[in-house]
Formats: C-alpha cells, structure tokens, sequence
C-alpha cells in the first residue's frame, strides 16, 4: 500500500513540476542516517527522492 502511494506521490509531484504547475513540491525524503525529514524537490527529475511510509510524521504545514 504504501509503495502505491509513494510511487502516485512521486508521479503528481514530477507532472506538477514539469507541467509548471507548482515551483516546489514539498514532502519527505530519505536522509543520510536513513531518517525521514522535509523535502523540497524543485525539478521534476527530482521527484523520486520523495518517500512515503510509517515513518513520515513531521508536520509540513508549520
């Protein structure tokens, strides 16, 4: 389920990017300790660094 989800998330946020839609997509991303932490993917090429799984609890919005 999750892979589902992260793989749509990955999808959208690339056609978003590409399509000039959205300057910034913001999510989470694997970091060097192997630790979620805040993403903001500027490039739809980027877009498969952003993850999703239990692991994903920050909250983005503050």
């Amino acid at each position: 389920m999750n892979e589902e989800i992260q793989k749509a998330i990955r999808l959208r946020a690339g056609d978003l990017l590409s399509l000039g839609e959205v300057g910034c997509a913001i999510g989470y991303e694997r970091g060097p300790r192997g630790k979620v932490r805040p993403a903001f993917v500027y490039a739809a090429a980027d877009a498969d660094r952003l993850v999703w799984d239990q692991t994903c609890h920050h909250n983005l919005t503050v």
